[in-house]
């Protein structure tokens, strides 16, 4: 079809750089995530492949120093990766949440709410200098709290 184009140098090289990419900051976010949650077997097991992958990727841009497409598949990669990780993150939501709620409102349609789900929570009242206060403590699973 192009004779004399060189489709891997030009067209696959950075798609898979591209991929490479993706591939090894999404696992990084997932890493960063499970060390803050304390989970030190899984966090260098993901951090063995994702180093591993990222040097695959910077070998080929080393190889391919006169090849501007691959810098730029390198860093829609990365960028694209940042994105998916987070995504990741979501659907994932390791790990537990802790919300108080201090309102001069009547608490108890928040406790019906957060009641049924696999849940605690502690219902206080208070006094302020504007007057009583009703105080609502929840811990759960992140997965049962959606903020909207």
């Amino acid at each position: 079809m192009f004779p004399g184009f060189d489709w891997f140098a030009w067209v696959f090289l950075p798609l898979l750089i591209f991929i490479a990419r993706v591939v090894d900051v999404s696992m990084g976010t997932i890493r960063i995530l499970f060390l803050s949650k304390g989970v030190k077997i899984w966090a260098a097991f993901i951090a063995f492949f994702e180093i591993l992958i990222w040097l695959l990727a910077v070998t080929e841009i080393i190889k391919n120093l006169s090849n501007p497409v691959c810098y730029i598949a390198y860093c829609a990669g990365f960028a694209s990766g940042t994105y998916l990780g987070m995504i990741i993150e979501e659907r994932l939501a390791y790990g537990k949440v802790l919300v108080q709620v201090i309102s001069p409102l009547d608490v108890t349609p928040l406790i019906r709410k957060f009641g049924g789900s696999k849940c605690r929570s502690n219902k206080s009242s208070s006094r302020r200098s504007e007057g009583r206060s009703s105080n609502f403590i929840f811990c759960g699973k992140t997965k049962s709290v959606k903020i909207s």
